[in-house]
């Protein structure tokens, strides 16, 4: 007799779609050659193998409501308007899972991670973009229409079925019903697949690619639980293993501050340390004359993750962005803050829609008199199109919206441009290089755009009583050999330069993050907060230097010569950093240096993950401490 239809239906559901996550991997193992390189063959193979159990998750979760109208009695089935009711349901349903793997093709080169839902809380941010992104990216546009096709014709129409004892339909239901929950699983271990079980592989890039972007996006919507950390008895042991509170005693100098965050402007894209071969000019020149660190690293690969740390200390190591988490209620303190109980007027200016990113209501959060966007800019006819405003005319915007504010101020600039899609000004087309990556001409005009500004605030009186600080938020592409590791995805450049005066000689070849400007700028200005987090340092005292981030299944933790890789449940990786680019595995590090590394990384882990717990991040700076 055979199988049940019910079967047979289910079944042909079922392994097509498996065939097609097959190919979604095979995509994104062809799209992205650089971050399997080094990966042996076999392990290939076996990630391919490894993440059918991971397919199989995707496609029952996704699917589960078609599964269960499969399940009705065939009176049900015979109707048209049923049969039509399924198919239209199937084909949404799998061409949304599906767009969203094609998505994450060109994504994760910017995220450095697996979609997740955080993505769809930030959507009210791209809606203007969706049509102009789907016609940029018209290939995958494509390929999720012809699978859209493919998915209309191959879903299984009704066939009349011999009429069984309704206990032989029953018990076959109930036998689908446990195939599908042994597939729901990803098998019969203890417990339900989760992300990290992805990563059983030598090389993480390999536990990347067995996931899919369904089952990362359909997990991350109940991810959102923090766990706390005991690798040591109590605290007060974690806080002698922690850099210490900073404070200083030189009185504050009352000079301005400017932070400017360049959009993706990875280091790799610099020409001062790569023998004059970039695309940025201006800032090159500008490198020449500051306080210029070549291992700079960001503390995140998005720009929502670049805020928190830049203004609050406070790096990104939740599975979400702190902004969107479950605890963007918590306590934080601010640069902002800092300036204004100093007596500083506060300002931040990004061109894109007021809203984007939550960086309008962070910034007055962390104590920002002033926010400055598309709303506030006065001439729309400057609008690039797609996100805001040109860096040329807004950049010039916030310069004299600067002059017009009363010193002491302090002012947060998030330049725009060079984000995909890279628009360039017609009147500037073929003035800057096309180089290899796309991004590379707006680069080049983004820093046009800044050497505009400086030649316009260079004017003012203001000036020369001015420290400027520059980074970038976030990396994006690389083709640059040595950019193509785990650091290079962090690695941007960060300067201080102050046109009145010298700065404190520092060690430029010093790993320095994003966490350690806020500190960095409270020590050159004198103003000591009244708390503040313990992560980072100031880049002009004596601490030890290091840098730590997380990826998507470790943690990795940077100091000036070792560099450390930790994954719950695995031995720890030791390295040696060479410096600006290049690391080689060390299989005989001291012994005593290992337990060093791992013991400030086991520390900083246990504070940031307990005080985000119970809400107690900042701690009291005393006031009489150097």
């Amino acid at each position: 007799m055979g199988l049940p239809l019910v079967w047979r239906r289910s079944f042909k559901v079922f392994l097509f779609l498996m065939a097609v996550y097959s190919v979604l991997r095979l995509l994104f193992f062809l799209a992205h050659p650089d971050m399997f390189r080094g990966a042996h063959p076999r392990e290939v193979g076996e990630a391919f193998i490894h993440g059918l159990r991971f397919d199989m998750v995707a496609v029952v979760f996704s699917n589960l409501p078609i599964f269960l109208l499969l399940l009705l009695p065939s009176r049900w089935q015979e109707r048209p308007w049923f049969a039509r009711l399924k198919i239209s349901l199937f084909v949404f349903l799998n061409l949304f899972f599906i767009a969203c793997n094609l998505a994450d093709l060109e994504m994760y080169q910017f995220a450095g991670r697996r979609m997740t839902v955080d993505l769809f809380r930030l959507v009210l941010d791209i809606k203007n973009q969706l049509f102009q992104l789907a016609v940029y990216y018209w290939y995958l546009t494509f390929v999720a229409l012809l699978l859209a096709w493919g998915l209309s014709k191959m879903f299984p129409r009704f066939q009349s079925e011999e009429v069984r004892p309704w206990w032989r339909r029953a018990v076959g239901g109930l036998l689908l019903i446990s195939a599908l929950s042994f597939a729901a699983r990803g098998g019969w271990q203890l417990k339900p697949l989760k992300p990290t079980n992805a990563f059983i592989f030598s090389d993480e890039a390999l536990g990347v690619l067995a996931l899919n972007s369904t089952f990362t996006l359909l997990r991350s919507t109940n991810s959102a639980e923090v766990k706390g950390h005991h690798f040591f008895a109590n605290d007060s042991e974690v806080g002698d293993i922690l850099p210490s509170p900073v404070v200083w005693a030189h009185a504050p100098t009352h000079e301005n501050v400017v932070l400017i965050i360049m959009e993706s402007f990875a280091l790799e894209f610099m020409g001062v340390i790569h023998e004059g071969k970039g695309y940025t000019p201006f800032l090159d020149e500008l490198a020449l004359k500051a306080q210029f660190y070549r291992n700079g690293f960001a503390n995140g690969r998005r720009s929502i993750e670049a805020i928190p740390s830049l203004l609050s200390g406070i790096p990104s190591w939740l599975q979400e962005p702190l902004i969107t988490s479950n605890m963007s209620g918590n306590r934080v303190d601010g640069l902002g803050q800092v300036l204004k109980a100093a007596g500083y007027e506060t300002a931040f200016f990004h061109g894109a829609e007021n809203g984007t990113m939550y960086f309008d209501s962070y910034a007055r959060r962390v104590g920002f008199d002033h926010y400055f966007g598309l709303n506030e800019y006065p001439n729309k006819k400057d609008f690039d199109g797609n996100w805001g405003i040109y860096d040329e005319p807004f950049l010039s915007f916030a310069a004299a919206r600067m002059s017009d504010m009363t010193p002491p101020f302090g002012a947060v600039i998030f330049t725009l441009s060079s984000h995909q899609p890279y628009s360039v000004p017609k009147k500037y087309a073929g003035k800057f290089p096309k180089g290899t990556l796309e991004i590379h001409e707006s680069i080049g005009y983004a820093d046009f755009a800044l050497r505009q500004f400086f030649a316009q605030v260079e004017k003012e009186p203001w000036y020369s009583n001015t420290l400027f600080v520059i980074t970038a938020d976030h990396t994006t592409k690389t083709d640059r050999p040595g950019y193509d590791d785990l650091l290079g995805r962090y690695r941007v450049p960060v300067l201080f330069f102050h046109p009145g005066r010298l700065l404190p000689e520092s060690d430029p070849a010093q790993p320095v993050q994003h966490v350690d400007v806020p500190l960095s700028v409270m020590h050159l200005l004198g103003l000591r907060p009244t708390s503040w987090s313990r992560f980072g340092h100031s880049v002009f005292d004596s601490q030890t230097p290091w840098a730590m981030n997380r990826t998507e299944s470790s943690f990795w933790y940077l100091e000036r010569e070792h560099l450390m890789i930790w994954q719950e449940e695995r031995d720890p990786l030791f390295y040696e950093h060479e410096d600006t680019y290049g690391m080689r595995e060390v299989k005989d590090l001291d012994p005593q240096k290992q337990r060093r590394l791992t013991r400030r990384l086991h520390a900083l882990l246990q504070y940031f993950f307990n005080g985000m717990m119970s809400n107690d991040l900042p701690v009291p700076v005393p006031p009489d401490s150097n």
